[in-house]
C-alpha cells in the first residue's frame, strides 16, 4: 500500500460508520475469547436450515452451554437431537471461524492505527 492509498483509507476510516465497525469488531473479538467450546473429533455437522422450528419457521435459539438443547424463542418448544445439533455444530464451527477472523483483525496493527489516528484528530 503506499502513501496515497493509506491516506485515502485512513480519511475514509474517520466515517461514524467505520469507527462503529471497528467498535463492534472489538465487541466480537472480546466475545471470542470468552467462548470455551472445543471441537471434537467425532462432530458431524448438519445444514444449518435444519435450525429453525418445523412448529413456526422461527430461528431457534442458539445457546454456546446448551449445544443438546435448541429452544425456539417464539412458541418455547425445546428441540433435541438430530438434525438439530448437527445443525448447531455447522452454526458453532461457523461462528467460531468469525470470530477468529473479528479476533485477528482486531489485534492487527491495522485496526489499532486506524483507531489512534482517528482518536487523535488527524483526520477531518
Amino acid at each position: 500500500m503506499n502513501h496515497i492509498r493509506l491516506e485515502q483509507l485512513l480519511h475514509r476510516a474517520a466515517d461514524p460508520a467505520y469507527r462503529d465497525a471497528i467498535d463492534q469488531l472489538g465487541i466480537r473479538a472480546k466475545e471470542a475469547a470468552l467462548i470455551r467450546y472445543e471441537i471434537g473429533a467425532g462432530e458431524r455437522g448438519q445444514w444449518s436450515h435444519y435450525y429453525y422450528c418445523p412448529l413456526d419457521g422461527t430461528p431457534l435459539g442458539f445457546d454456546w452451554s446448551l449445544p443438546d438443547a435448541h429452544h425456539c424463542p417464539a412458541c418455547g418448544t425445546e428441540w433435541k437431537g438430530e438434525p438439530y445439533d448437527g445443525a448447531w455444530v455447522t452454526l458453532a464451527n461457523a461462528k467460531i471461524g468469525r470470530m477468529m477472523r473479528d479476533a485477528a483483525l482486531y489485534s492487527s496493527n491495522f485496526a489499532k492505527n486506524i483507531t489512534r489516528y482517528i482518536n487523535r484528530g488527524l483526520v477531518t
